[in-house]
């Protein structure tokens, strides 16, 4: 039996490829620079130690003064001291019903009420003082001149 030959096809053209990357250009010799001496030029180095240098102690602070509270024009507060007994027979004179006293920002606040000619009528008296004496005394006053003038 014959042997038949394979049959063979056309040859098809040659395929025309992108052309290669463009080549970087040959390096060109570096100039030589002139060696220095660094060595001899430079400073010597520092030697460094491993401690922290010694401080020096602070100076001791000034002592702290401040001028009297006269200085800048106050007053200090004398604590007077009020005599209820007193206070409570006055009020009593003046026919307070009720009297009240608060500490508040300003001071000390007093409350007096007074009965009036008209029945079931209170008449209020409110002031306000640096120092509990000085506002129960005015609120007691301010009672009596209202109590002179009604």
């Amino acid at each position: 039996m014959p042997v038949q030959q394979p049959m063979q096809q056309p040859m098809m053209p040659p395929v025309q490829f992108a052309p290669p990357f463009p080549q970087a250009p040959a390096p060109q010799p570096v100039s030589v620079m002139p060696v220095q001496n660094i060595a001899a030029e430079q400073q010597p180095r520092p030697r460094i130690r491993l401690q922290a240098p010694e401080e020096q102690a602070p100076a001791p602070p000034r002592p702290l003064t401040m001028p009297p509270p006269e200085a800048f024009g106050l007053t200090a507060r004398s604590p007077a001291n009020v005599d209820w007994t007193a206070a409570r027979a006055r009020l009593h004179q003046l026919g307070a019903t009720d009297y009240r006293v608060d500490s508040v920002a300003e001071g000390y606040r007093v409350r007096i009420l007074l009965r009036t000619n008209q029945a079931g009528a209170m008449h209020e008296i409110e002031t306000t003082a640096d120092t509990q004496a000085a506002a129960i005394e005015v609120a007691l006053q301010q009672a009596e001149h209202w109590k002179n003038t009604k």
